[in-house]
């Protein structure tokens, strides 16, 4: 579905889950995250903390997990968990550590479709697409959206921008599906400006 750059994965799962807590969640497709945190409180000077990788739906469901020794072990295990799940028709999210043209693929074929966070594990792409996010002419060309939510003092904006303009992209065709990609900038203020 998309490559976006990291950060806008915690938003997009925020309004997710509004969306689908409202009327028009039920027409909506599911989404699950997958993601690797390492345990607290399980490790000691001579041996690391668990690393999981969780497979999570949009209702904090946990439909299956993989333990890994290692962070950079996440690579391997989430095509495993994938290969473990019914995701046909789910959207899949994971953050820079599974954009992964393999893992891709297998969602893909897997019938699902998926939101990835884009970062400097693929340096090429990633600069490709910040180019183009950085001229000011495409940008204007883009879907625009922004939400301001005022909390605890500070004043937080997130800014969205969208295109499925990405017949210039020179990577496309490794990235089985891509439909889109999209530019979040959050930006955080005081309350007092």
């Amino acid at each position: 579905f998309a490559i976006v750059p990291s950060g806008f994965l915690e938003n997009f799962q925020k309004k997710w889950n509004e969306l689908l807590n409202s009327e028009e969640g039920e027409k909506v497709k599911r989404l699950l995250a997958i993601d690797g945190k390492t345990q607290r409180g399980n490790g000691n000077k001579n041996q690391k903390g668990n690393h999981i990788v969780s497979a999570v739906d949009e209702r904090g469901f946990c439909l299956g997990q993989k333990c890994v020794e290692e962070k950079t072990n996440e690579i391997t295990a989430i095509p495993e968990l994938i290969d473990s799940l019914n995701i046909k028709e789910a959207i899949i999210t994971t953050d820079a550590m599974g954009t992964q043209t393999a893992i891709v693929k297998k969602i893909w074929k897997k019938r699902a479709d998926y939101v990835l966070a884009l970062k400097g594990n693929q340096g090429s792409l990633l600069e490709e697409v910040r180019e183009y996010f950085s001229d000011e002419g495409l940008l204007k060309k883009c879907a625009y959206k922004k939400k301001v939510e005022k909390a605890r003092g500070k004043i937080e904006k997130r800014e969205y921008w969208q295109t499925e303009d990405i017949s210039w992209l020179s990577q496309k065709k490794e990235w089985m599906g891509l439909k889109s990609i999209i530019l979040t900038r959050n930006t955080i203020t005081g309350a007092d400006g």
